[in-house]
């Protein structure tokens, strides 16, 4: 099943609730993000090592949500479910 997919630089752990940095990346992401709604019905987290597309493969992701609350965008993980990468589209951000 085709996941979107937002990139971090460390592993996100279950349950976990935090605010999202507003670094070139992250506004990329959600600009893309936006466009792209319509053709999302999951939203992973995963970390590829050294933060590299060349180290998707067989990264290990969390099902994350993506929540704007008073102009500040939250990153909630509600699940302990895993979801390893099989193939990463750097271009579409599906994996």
């Amino acid at each position: 099943m085709p996941m979107y997919t937002l990139k971090f630089n460390s592993p996100i752990l279950p349950y976990a609730k935090f605010p999202l940095t507003q670094n070139k990346y992250i506004q990329d992401f959600l600009r893309s993000y936006d466009e792209d709604k319509d053709k999302i019905k999951k939203v992973i987290g995963v970390h590829f090592e050294k933060n590299s597309n060349n180290n998707a493969l067989n990264a290990v992701g969390i099902e994350i949500d993506i929540i704007k609350k008073n102009n500040i965008t939250l990153i909630e993980s509600n699940s302990n479910m895993r979801y390893k990468v099989l193939e990463y589209d750097a271009n579409t951000n599906f994996s």
